[in-house]
């Protein structure tokens, strides 16, 4: 009795009748809208040796058809009438010769008799002999059958005559055909694409970014750093979206870039499959040998694979390597594999590749064997299992676990008294073989806010729960909970050069990686923990935070880190069919698998049910149809395409993962001031100044764009301090640090503007989205800018001084007021305090009082060198004053104060000499007295810039193999300072490369995590220190491979090194204490020439001498000079903020009223040097910082324009 599905027909056969049933094509399907497989009986079992008898116990009964499965699996259900009945007891098998030559077909029993008898005569089989003396007769017995065709009708009546007791081999023939496969994924393939910057930025359903970003570079004829790729998670992808997907997302991205504009690209389902690959179809012809038991004796394997047109992605390896499963074969074993090129699409790899083909292939063998043998499958399996393998442990334990042989039991028994409706049980096992392959990269940060973590990784999340391994490892290692750890989007960034997500490795591979990162995070908050004992881990990170501890690590997983292994299983599936109408339940499966020590049973559990339940709809339900004539695939959508559904799954369905499992190749485990003593002295005055508010006037206002996902936002913001933003978002909503990303490509201007009131727009635009789950953009505007936030503190200065005749001060005494606003946050005192002592000596008697004023206006922030400006501005002005009350050159009090062999000294008597400082300032004297109305004055300022370096910048770069190209992502923010432009100098300069083939990234809170405030002129200097250390721990990888190898070119270098998986991402770091403060020098000389009737003035000179040292690009440093300086030249000449006296309304709120300096206001002639031949020790690569510095100078116009009004007033003999 066999319940095997046969194709267009069902064959049953009993000592009663057997059913011949016709496919009919038009009657309507019922019921059930599924499919079944097909089974064939090709071949004769034993046609050489024939079984003893046809009716013994457990052999084949009369006219039972031969189990060999063949054709696509899945071909649709039929419905099915009956054509006849025949009765076939006139035409059973004997027992005997006597019973068959009494039987009513007696006679031709008799003739096939003869017909063996003759048979062995002709060919000489045997001679007539005496028995030799001693020796036993041999006696011969017959061996009848009935042979029939696949319908069951009686084709020959065969006998044959052998010797009785001689060893019986079991032979035969079968074939096996296995059919397509579509992926089946939810999500179909998608991309979006934006034009930026030249490139694309690309989000992508993909399970290989690095292939992805690879394509559409060479698409567009781009390189690799200039083509982006995101992906947070995809849909599904079981293959079908490691190569298949960069159709789509190539077509979207040439759109993109040829448009510049964006593209959003969705593929049809239809489209899908009737244009991309699917799983390979097979054939298989083979022959076996078998003994009694089942045990095989030879086999002979001929497997070809349908590659489509072409013939990439083959699985052939997988299939052969796994085509001998757990068995022991001898040497009577093998197995060709052929691929097969056609003119239907080219397939690809789908899950499991080659691997579901080899399996099925000599479990089905083993099934063929069992059903020729007469024994129970499982017996026929266990029989053939490699002797000491793991699966002969399991299999004994799984069956009785499963009353494997009660069940059988049952069901023959079931069987035999059900006509209509009957049941199989079905078992498999299996060894799949897991190899790793490729490089996984991964990143972890560590926020100091609260002590979350973020990681990025170059996996894919695809439903396999790798991002929930993730977070188990890290929670794990670090010692922290679960909800402190997040999972960004994966990116060619952080994941450059990654493989594939496939082959079951993804998850372990990037858990790899994620650990040894987070260890190489240990190892340095580790002595920490051994000084400190902290009780908690935030007070444990803000501590090594403070330190300067880098927070972010990186590492990877490559080939060659972990071994490969097996994976052993079974599968035992009971199933209930209707014979009349084909439709089948499945009752119950019971699964074993060996899963070592599992990381996350639950996310495993699902993997086995989904795993599973694709490989049933693959022999069941799921049957690709193409047009016969044209090739057209007709099954292109679930209308006729069916994957299982909830009635095809397995109504009682139990999985196990063997216990007591490890797997030991696989992963998983501060002084007062001094008395003030008056010295002698010629002169002495008393003086005030006030400096009034100053706006950034960035050209970009405060704008935010806010995306709500996946619990959190992720924010585009233009702000200098992402850090900062981040932690007033999550704070606003509520949210933990790593569920609030914060990006910033760059910002057009910050000045300081943007380091904190930014987060007024940003936070709002937060909480506007994340309570209506809607993307937000919030664009502030100037008049609420203006209005509302802080701007440079204003500040007012009383003073007393005591000078020699010659200038030189004797004693000082100055008080210095800023006006913080409502709140004294951000104040620059310090730097004003600082700064305030410029380059001059002074003794004892020196003292300076700072304080801070609370006024109900707007809180105050800072502004390009916050506090310096005003420290300059006080002392220059005190020296002015001096130089006026004593009658000198102002640049002779300067000089007279100026510190002993401070490098001031060799500076300004060169400076002035090189800019006619004195032929100058003499025809300036002789023009005003000259002329009446037209007046001209030389201003000259000098200033001793401290830079000190805070906080830490960290960097990651990455080389991409395929072209090798590289991009950096920092934590650094770019906002015309040329930051990004000196970052790519030193990478092209410390990697040896080319600038073109270096491409910078956005600044994110993921590679920038704990990045402090881009300002204080020490961003650019910082970060470049921090991509410096990177590209040397890449070089550091390199080197030993360059020694050997001798590249020719960079290009060859890298594909070398992606071939022996040396990492090409390396991270680091600047932090406050990598580099020493220093001071930058600088003179600024202007020369204006004043209406004195209008108050219309020029700018017909400036000169300015800065100390830069090596520079690291003069055309930004130059422009950064520039631009400082103009802004200065704004503050105090063009630019005033006006309050309404009652009510404190800012009267001066755009640019109609508030004039920031335009082309007429700058200087005719400006010339800008920087010091030849001068380096710095301290700075990083002996430069300085110029962002800032230039600003103090223009104080000098303030003088120039003082000089003017004061020779008309002494023409109009007006008091000084």
């Amino acid at each position: 009795m066999t319940d095997d599905r046969v194709k267009d027909r069902i064959s049953l056969c009993n000592n009663d009748v057997t059913l011949i049933m016709k496919n009919v094509e038009d009657e309507p399907i019922s019921e059930r809208d599924d499919e079944v497989p097909n089974i064939s009986t090709d071949g004769d079992i034993g046609d050489d040796e024939e079984i003893e008898s046809c009716d013994a116990p457990g052999k084949r009964g009369p006219g039972r058809p031969k189990k060999v499965r063949t054709g696509q699996p899945g071909r649709p259900r039929k419905q099915y009438n009956i054509l006849n009945v025949m009765t076939t007891d006139d035409v059973a098998a004997p027992a005997s010769v006597n019973a068959a030559l009494s039987s009513d077909h007696a006679s031709e029993w008799r003739a096939s008799m003869q017909k063996e008898i003759d048979s062995l005569q002709e060919n000489k089989t045997w001679e007539l002999v005496d028995l030799p003396k001693g020796e036993k007769a041999i006696g011969c017995k017959w061996v009848l059958a009935v042979k029939r065709d696949e319908h069951g009708k009686v084709v020959r009546l065969k006998s044959r005559l052998v010797a009785k007791g001689c060893a019986q081999q079991y032979g035969g023939t079968g074939k096996l055909d296995l059919g397509l496969q579509y992926h089946n994924f939810m999500e179909p393939h998608t991309t979006v694409v934006l034009p930026f910057e030249g490139g694309v930025q690309m989000y992508v359903a993909t399970q290989w970014m690095d292939l992805t970003q690879d394509v559409v570079a060479k698409a567009l004829n781009l390189r690799s750093n200039e083509v982006q790729v995101k992906t947070r998670r995809i849909g599904g992808g079981y293959g079908g979206k490691a190569t298949r997907c960069n159709l789509a997302a190539a077509a979207a991205a040439v759109a993109a870039h040829k448009l510049n504009r964006p593209v959003r690209f969705v593929q049809s389902l239809e489209s899908i499959m009737t244009t991309t690959g699917k799983r390979w179809s097979c054939h298989c012809d083979y022959d076996f040998y078998a003994q009694a038991n089942g045990k095989i004796a030879g086999l002979n394997c001929r497997l070809y694979e349908d590659a489509g047109y072409l013939t990439s992605e083959s699985p052939m390896g997988h299939a052969v390597l796994l085509s001998k499963n757990c068995y022991e074969f001898g040497d009577n074993y093998k197995l060709d594999g052929f691929i097969v090129v056609s003119d239907s699409p080219s397939n690809t790899a789908c899950r499991a590749p080659g691997s579901v083909e080899g399996i099925a292939v000599i479990e089905n063998i083993i099934e063929h064997i069992a059903f020729a043998t007469g024994n129970d499958p499982a017996d026929v399996r266990y029989a053939n299992i490699l002797p000491a393998h793991k699966m002969g442990e399991m299999m004994p334990r799984f069956l009785e676990n499963n009353s494997y042989r009660e069940r059988r039991a049952e069901i023959i028994a079931h069987n035999k008294e059900h006509r209509w409706h009957k049941r199989g049980l079905g078992l498999a096992i299996m060894e799949y073989q897991i190899g790793y392959f490729g490089q996984f990269p991964a990143t972890v940060s560590i926020y100091h806010s609260d002590g979350t973590v973020v990681v990025a990784h170059g996996g894919i999340e695809m439903g396999q729960g790798m991002n929930t391994k993730i977070a188990q490892i890290v929670a794990h290692t670090l010692g922290i909970a679960m909800e402190q750890v997040r999972i960004e989007a994966s990116e060619t960034i952080n994941g450059a050069n990654s493989m594939v997500t496939g082959g079951a490795v993804g998850s372990e591979s990037v858990c790899f990686a994620v650990r040894k990162a987070c260890e190489t995070l240990n190892s340095r908050l580790e002595p920490l923990k051994m000084e400190l004992k902290p009780a908690d881990w935030q007070q444990l990170i803000n501590e090594a935070y403070n330190r300067k501890i880098n927070l972010i690590a990186s590492d990877q997983c490559k080939q060659g880190d972990m071994e490969p292994y097996s994976v052993c299983g079974l599968g035992l599936i009971e199933v209930e069919l209707d014979v009349l109408t084909g439709n089948y339940l499945i009752n119950r499966a019971d699964i074993l698998e060996d899963r070592g020590a599992c990381l996350n049973p639950h996310v495993d559990i699902g993997q086995i049910e989904g795993a599973f339940s694709m490989g049933l709809g693959y022999w069941t339900s799921e049957q690709i149809v193409v047009d016969p004539k044209t090739g057209e695939c007709l099954t292109n959508r679930t209308w006729n395409y069916k994957p299982p559904g909830a009635k095809d799954i397995p109504i009682d369905m139990r999985i196990e993962m063997l216990p007591k499992s490890s797997n030991k190749a696989g992963f998983m485990r501060s002084k007062g001031l001094h008395v003030w003593v008056q010295h002698i002295f010629n002169f002495r005055g008393t003086g005030k100044l006030d400096l009034g508010l100053q706006y950034h006037n960035f050209m970009e206002p405060h704008t935010t764009v806010v995306l709500p996902f996946e619990g959190g936002v992720q924010m585009y913001v233009a702000t200098q301090w992402m850090d900062l933003t981040q932690d007033v978002v999550a704070k606003a909503l509520n949210l933990r640090s790593n569920e609030v990303q914060v990006k910033t490509r760059r910002i057009g201007g910050g000045y300081g503007g943007k380091a904190t009131r930014c987060n007024l727009a940003a936070a709002a635009a937060a909480v506007a989205a994340h309570k209506l789950n809607r993307p937000v953009r919030f664009v502030q505007s100037l008049e609420s800018i203006m209005t509302t936030t802080g701007k440079r503190w204003s500040c007012h200065c009383d003073y007393d001084f005591y000078a020699q005749a010659n200038g030189k001060i004797a004693g000082l005494n100055c008080r210095l007021y800023e006006d913080a606003g409502y709140l004294t946050s951000e104040s620059p005192m310090g730097h004003a305090v600082l700064l305030s002592k410029n380059c001059y000596e002074f003794g004892d008697n020196y003292k300076l009082d700072g304080f801070i004023v609370v006024s109900d206006s707007p809180s105050n922030t800072a502004c390009r060198a916050p506090g310096s400006v005003e420290g300059i501005a006080v002392i220059e002005n005190i020296i002015e004053h001096i130089a006026f009350a004593t009658g000198n050159d102002p640049a002779d009090v300067r000089y007279a104060n100026i510190l002993p062999a401070h490098k001031m000294g060799e500076m300004m008597p060169r400076f002035l000499e090189n800019n006619s400082y004195r032929e100058r300032r003499a025809e300036i004297i002789a023009h005003n007295k000259e002329h009446r109305w037209h007046k001209r004055g030389l201003g000259l300022a000098i200033m001793e810039y401290q830079i000190g370096y805070f906080g830490q910048f960290p960097a990651t770069v990455s080389i991409y193999h395929s072209d090798g190209t590289v991009v950096v992502a920092h934590g650094g923010i770019e906002m015309g300072q040329g930051m990004n432009t000196k970052i790519a100098q030193i990478v092209a300069h410390t990697l040896g490369i080319a600038m073109e083939q270096v491409r910078i990234e956005a600044s994110e809170t993921i590679n920038g995590a704990n990045s402090m405030v881009t300002g204080g002129a020490v961003g650019s200097e910082s970060v470049c220190f921090a991509v410096r250390k990177a590209c040397e721990t890449l070089n550091s990888r390199l080197e030993p491979l360059k020694m050997e190898l001798k590249p020719a070119d960079w290009q060859q270098l890298i594909n070398e090194a992606y071939n022996r998986k040396i990492n090409l991402i390396a991270s680091d770091q600047c932090k406050q204490g990598d580099m020493e403060p220093y001071s930058v020098c600088g003179l600024g000389l202007i020369e204006v020439e004043l209406d004195v009737l209008t108050g219309n003035y020029l700018i017909n000179r400036a000169d300015i001498l800065e100390d830069t040292g090596e520079c690291l690009n003069p055309h930004v440093d130059i422009g950064q000079i520039e631009g400082a300086f103009s802004m200065g030249l704004g503050y105090w000449t063009s630019e005033q903020i006006y309050v309404d006296p009652k009510s404190g309304e800012c009267l001066t709120n755009r640019t109609w009223n508030y004039k920031p300096p335009g082309a007429k206001d700058i200087p005719i002639d400006m010339r800008i040097e920087m010091l030849p031949k001068s380096s710095n020790k301290a700075g990083f690569m002996r430069s300085k910082a110029t962002g800032e510095p230039a600003i103090c100078l223009g104080v000098a116009v303030a003088f120039a324009l003082q000089q003017a009004l004061q020779s008309a007033r002494d023409d109009a003999a007006l008091p000084k």
